[in-house]
């Protein structure tokens, strides 16, 4: 399992398009979920259970398909080991929501918000590996392949690298009403929503409705 999987374009999910890194992909997990009807399958659940956490892991592609069964079955035979690892990784997910919220808003991380992250991180860095790959390279995670909490490892290195980057500017919280997702504009570097299907549809359904109000007005003697 690597940090960063090689997937085709295609094959990234949409809420980690939509956020540009997995770390915020991961911290808007906690995010309620608005209808998005252009899509026909439903949006993935929230975080409730290990389970749900593996499954994420699994979507996101930092777990493979034989990860995840072999997770699943350490889960079911440590359930008390499964619950202490997902309790960890809410409160790492609350933490990066917390950091990334206050940079997109221009306020420093609280320091108790820094600590869990580098807890997290100190757990996971021993693990990381540089391995080659004909003339290039490329990180992945080495360690107990049972380790309950390995899905988490790349979150933290991508938060880390993310925290570090000089791309942390164009970090941005929606303006959609009620939807505090977060998200890395790198590319128009004017992007106000998560998504154009759901939160941006909103206003851009207003001002056209204005606008042909204001339009049959003209004509209203």
């Amino acid at each position: 399992m690597s940090g960063k999987a090689t997937r085709s374009a295609d094959d990234v999910p949409r809420e980690l398009e939509r956020a540009g890194e997995l770390c915020l992909a991961f911290a808007n997990t906690a995010a309620p979920r608005l209808d998005d009807r252009s899509q026909k399958t439903k949006p993935p659940p929230a975080l409730g259970s290990y389970g749900d956490l593996v499954d994420w892991g699994r979507r996101m592609g930092v777990l493979e398909g034989l990860d995840a069964e072999r997770l699943t079955q350490a889960a079911a035979e440590r359930p008390e080991d499964a619950a202490v690892a997902f309790t960890r990784a809410l409160s790492l997910r609350a933490g990066l929501v917390r950091i990334f919220t206050a940079v997109a808003l221009g306020k420093p991380a609280a320091s108790r918000d820094l600590e869990t992250l580098n807890g997290a991180l100190r757990a996971a860095l021993p693990w990381r590996r540089l391995a080659g790959r004909g003339k290039s390279f490329h990180w992945q995670w080495d360690g107990d392949e049972e380790a309950l909490d390995r899905m988490l490892w790349p979150v933290v290195a991508s938060a880390s690298e993310l925290l570090l980057s000089d791309d942390l500017r164009w970090l941005r919280q929606c303006a959609g009403e009620r939807c505090p997702r977060l998200f890395v504009d790198r590319g128009s570097r004017r992007r106000k929503w998560c998504d154009m299907n759901t939160c941006g549809s909103r206003p851009k359904g207003r001002r056209h409705y204005k606008r042909n109000l204001a339009r049959r007005q003209r004509y209203v003697f």
